[in-house]
């Protein structure tokens, strides 16, 4: 009986002892459990952004696109950008190219020409022959003092006469009569003003006077 008793004090006391040891044991377990599963997933995290970044594509490669080439119509001709040397050129033309042009013109072998190396040639207004031209040719004036004169001028031109002849039936009137319609003209290199005179005699006259 003694004996029985003792031996269930015995077990009491044993699962006494097992249970104040086993305690603190168990709250260390559950202290560690959180910051274990903290550590887990915490590395788990780690691990998807990783694999997120790798997966990550660079943006795509815009290539340049070249424009189509331009179709140039042949049947349209182009405009030259500049003179052509030898093709002969009016001042309106040629103003359009050197708009600073002093409007000199340089002479040789009988042509007027925009530069002195005679490469671009001049088809300029009121040249002597060209207006003789129209009336048969300068012959026609048979050494009229007033045109057909050396020096720096010509003979005056009453503008009575010029009135009068610019309805004769002679050329060689209607002719000199067309020099003096105009206000300058162009004879071998050299321009010739029209200037407004009076002579000796007090009548009004026109003039031919050598450009200055």
């Amino acid at each position: 009986m003694e004996l029985g008793k003792n031996w269930l004090k015995g077990i009491c006391a044993g699962t006494l002892i097992f249970g104040i040891v086993a305690m603190p044991l168990a709250a260390q377990d559950k202290e560690k459990a959180p910051a274990k599963k903290h550590k887990i997933s915490h590395k788990k995290k780690t691990h998807t952004k990783k694999t997120r970044k790798a997966k990550k594509l660079p943006p795509p490669i815009e290539m340049p696109t070249t424009p189509p080439p331009v179709q140039v119509d042949k049947s349209v001709p182009t405009e030259p950008s500049g003179p052509i040397p030898g093709r002969p050129y009016d001042e309106t033309t040629w103003r359009g190219f050197h708009s600073d042009w002093n409007g000199q013109y340089h002479f040789n072998a009988g042509k007027y020409y925009y530069d002195d190396e005679f490469k671009y040639q001049a088809q300029i207004p009121s040249e002597f022959s060209s207006v003789a031209s129209r009336f048969g040719g300068v012959a026609t004036l048979e050494n009229d003092p007033t045109l057909v004169f050396t020096g720096d001028a010509g003979e005056p031109y009453p503008i009575l006469d010029y009135n009068s002849d610019r309805y004769k039936s002679d050329k060689r009137l209607k002719l000199k009569s067309a020099y003096f319609g105009r206000a300058y003209f162009w004879r071998d290199g050299f321009r010739y003003d029209r200037k407004l005179i009076v002579n000796d005699k007090g009548a009004r006259c026109f003039q031919f006077v050598k450009h200055p």
